[in-house]
């Protein structure tokens, strides 16, 4: 009699998938969070092989055909994800907005997906019962050895992975000048909101590379008592290094040592990110700490702010599970499980309108992907793509060219960030601090090669200081790394020391080999 201990390919298979993810995404998850999917995918295949072993009475035949099930279920989203992605980028290089391929994507692709698996079950399943006995059991052999490789080379990369990036703890201790009192020097304290606008281009690169003029909005901004910084830069060129560097108030060289120049893990940048020190010495001033879950990397959630605010309604709200659950056939549900992304942001532009009503004094951080691609909206806000919080970030080599889409997308942010103003100005007891960033501009690829990087340092910075003379705080060509320790000064009198305004430039695939950036002013 064939033992089931002698052909384990089909647990080993359906536990592949939970041990890749985590392991492709340990500055997110965890072995905690792992451990639920892990044991309910052994338990679920154990019981279909069970059910299938009724029937067949052979469990070298019921192994072959449960490999095919747990196979085809855990790569149907691979292959969802892989058909749509080419549909709409042919539909975006030959200007297609509707037509047959469209009602394929956006209508009828699960159902075409759904008849080719059940084909492909059917078939394999045949060819699995009218093989021999021999080729069964050379077949199950080869499945045995190939799931025991992919499992010991992902458990093997985990703790080596966790291993070189087991130090970073300290990357948080920064000197923050003494915390000199409680309440600050305009006799209460005031609420915070940092909000992130990803991709926004300065007032003179909008005007100069996209023919646009900003000056409405910022003028509007204006008249609400923010002062913009007419000529900022950013201090770094990517998103998780900017943000970390802002809100711990520090340059983040070092992690060229902790994790070498050649190294992309994120896991240290995304946990000073949401471990930052800005919220550790608010929280010492009796602050609580909201933040708005987005959609990005590691501003999709954080452990350590007192509440999180999630935009997605879907059924999966950790981000490991939707992730999971969307490589899977479960991706069929759709929204139910991917969450629509255009969706998400409206939620969270609602969610802060109203935020001013929780209780003070609070931090409030957001970050909002928008205007940066895709290009969901048009200036009033009418959805133009239907997109998922997995695939946003598809086709992203094309859409910074797509130049009026850009400005379509970030007139909705201009008209949304006054509206939020205005409901947080209305909805608060005492005047709060606002500082509206982006983290850097946009990638402005039809430029002169030499003037890209500078463009892409340009970034907006916008401030709302009460009681403050602004523009004796921060100066014309301010950069985030400075942001907070200046207004900390100015609130909390902490004589926290002003770091050089630095600007460095990384690349895509080596984004700690730091180098000097002189931009061109």
């Amino acid at each position: 009699m064939f033992k089931i201990k002698n052909s384990l390919h089909p647990f080993l298979f359906a536990i592949y998938p939970t041990v890749f993810l985590l392991l492709a995404n340990l500055d997110q998850a965890s072995l905690q969070i792992a451990i639920w999917p892990f044991f309910v995918s052994l338990i679920t295949t154990g019981v279909l092989g069970f059910l299938i072993n009724l029937r067949f009475k052979d469990w070298l035949k019921s192994s072959l055909i449960t490999t095919v099930i747990v196979i085809l279920f855990f790569t149907y989203g691979h292959f969802h994800s892989f058909i749509y992605g080419a549909i709409l980028q042919y539909e975006i290089d030959h200007g297609i907005n509707k037509g047959v391929l469209y009602q394929i994507r956006v209508h009828n692709l699960n159902i075409l997906l759904g008849l080719i698996w059940f084909s492909l079950l059917f078939y394999l399943s045949k060819l699995s019962l009218s093989i021999s006995n021999e080729k069964r059991k050379k077949i199950n052999q080869f499945l045995n050895v190939t799931a025991m490789t992919m499992i010991a080379l992902a458990i093997i990369n985990v703790f080596s992975y966790s291993h070189d990036n087991s130090t970073g703890d300290d990357a948080l201790v920064v000197h923050d000048g003494g915390i000199k009192q409680t309440i600050s020097n305009v006799g209460y304290n005031p609420d915070i909101y940092y909000i992130i606008l990803d991709g926004y281009a300065r007032e003179d690169i909008l005007k100069k590379y996209y023919n646009f003029n900003n000056k409405p909005f910022l003028s509007s901004l204006e008249k609400r008592e923010f002062y913009i910084s007419p000529s900022g830069y950013s201090n770094y060129f990517w998103t998780y290094l900017s943000l970390a560097s802002s809100l711990n108030m520090q340059h983040v060289n070092f992690l060229k040592d902790k994790i070498g120049a050649k190294g992309k893990s994120r896991i240290i940048p995304y946990r000073m990110i949401r471990n930052n020190h800005l919220s550790q010495f608010l929280k010492k001033k009796g602050y609580k700490f909201l933040h708005l879950n987005s959609t990005w990397g590691a501003t999709k959630k954080n452990p350590f702010a007192d509440k999180q605010l999630f935009c997605s309604h879907g059924v999966y709200q950790n981000e490991f599970y939707r992730v999971l659950a969307e490589t899977t056939w479960l991706k069929a549900l759709n929204q139910k499980v991917t969450g629509d992304l255009a969706q998400c942001w409206k939620n969270n532009i609602e969610t802060l309108k109203s935020i001013a009503t929780e209780q003070s004094p609070k931090f409030v951080f957001a970050h909002f992907v928008p205007p940066h691609h895709p290009y969901l909206f048009d200036k009033n806000g009418k959805v133009l793509l239907k997109a998922t919080v997995s695939n946003q970030f598809q086709f992203q080599k094309n859409l910074w060219t797509d130049k009026a889409g850009y400005i379509e997308q970030l007139q909705f942010v201009n008209k949304t960030m006054l509206e939020i103003v205005d409901q947080i100005f209305a909805q608060s007891k005492n005047k709060p601090i606002i500082l509206i960033q982006s983290d850097h501009g946009p990638h402005v690829e039809w430029a002169k090669k030499r003037k890209r990087k500078d463009l892409r340092f340009a970034n907006l910075n916008a401030f709302y200081l009460p009681q403050k003379n602004t523009s004796s705080i921060i100066p014309p060509d301010a950069t985030p790394v400075n942001h907070f320790r200046r207004i900390l000064n100015a609130y909390f009198e902490t004589n926290l020391e002003l770091l050089p305004p630095r600007h460095y430039y990384s690349s895509y695939h080596k984004p700690y080999n730091f180098k000097l950036h002189k931009v061109t002013k």
